[in-house]
């Protein structure tokens, strides 16, 4: 009897064996599932983070949002079987990224490209908001203190060594109008339009706009070559950061109702209006 009932609590103890090792390995550095709904929003997969890191904050509604330069080293949780620096080198690498950053020597989306090891760098590092209680307490500690622009130190979790900036959380709603040349990216390659041709055809596009700002959605809806033309040109609710940091900045720069110069990037000649 004493045999079968020993037994027959074996799978529990295996099982809260298996959990409590996990615990100790989930990659914090994962991307988190989005709350369906809420633009942004974070929510950390269970057992995400041990309880013994988190903060619980139910009633805060204080929320970051940064870019990130992850630097990872052997035996980091998420590091693949090609990082072979050592601890040392890895925050050494860190510690030159940062300072880089901070100088201004170069910019923090280009050392993102150049260094990250993260899963936010096809995202230019870009964290979406998150709240105290979902990342471990050290992510939290280095994010909340910072100022909009700021650029930390390097701190370390079990992903490795992370410098991170703060981001603005604004969200934003604009219209985009975009016009392709022939050797814009992901232009068709039928597309036999010159750029100053397709110069041209922007700047008379903006004087029809700027005459009559409330008919840009049916403006943009028969021209633009952009995303959503059938929204006219509608972004719909974005972060600051969502399309870059050029794009970032020119819509915190617009009025809500404001219409921008005519710019060009490398897909084109565009014009923007903020809505919100």
């Amino acid at each position: 009897m004493r045999t079968r009932r020993t037994m027959r609590f074996m799978p529990s103890i295996l099982l809260g064996v298996i959990w409590i090792l996990a615990l100790g390995c989930v990659d914090e550095d994962a991307p988190r599932s989005t709350t369906e709904g809420e633009a942004g929003s974070e929510t950390a997969r269970p057992g995400g983070v041990p309880d013994a890191d988190i903060r619980a904050s139910e009633d805060d509604d204080e929320r970051a949002m940064v870019k990130e330069i992850l630097i990872r080293f052997e035996g980091a949780v998420g590091a693949g079987p090609n990082v072979t620096r050592t601890v040392e080198e890895a925050e050494a690498l860190a510690q030159e990224v940062s300072r880089l950053a901070k100088s201004g020597e170069a910019q923090f989306d280009d050392l993102v490209t150049r260094y990250s090891e993260g899963y936010s760098k096809d995202e230019a590092g870009l964290i979406p908001p998150f709240a105290r209680g979902t990342r471990s307490r050290v992510f939290e500690d280095a994010a909340f203190p910072m100022s909009v622009g700021e650029i930390s130190d390097p701190f370390r979790t079990h992903n490795g060594f992370h410098v991170v900036k703060r981001e603005s959380g604004e969200l934003f709603v604009a219209q985009l109008m975009l016009i392709r040349y022939a050797a814009a990216r992901d232009a068709p390659t039928d597309l036999t339009r010159t750029r100053e041709e397709a110069r041209a055809l922007i700047n008379d596009l903006y004087e029809q706009v700027k005459a009559t700002p409330d008919r840009f959605a049916q403006i943009a809806l028969r021209n633009t070559e952009g995303p959503n033309p059938i929204m006219g040109g509608n972004l719909g609710t974005f972060h600051r950061y969502t399309y870059g940091e050029f794009i970032g900045d020119l819509t915190a720069s617009l009025e809500p109702g404001e219409l921008s110069e005519v710019f060009e990037t490398a897909q084109g000649f565009q014009i923007m209006k903020r809505l919100k």
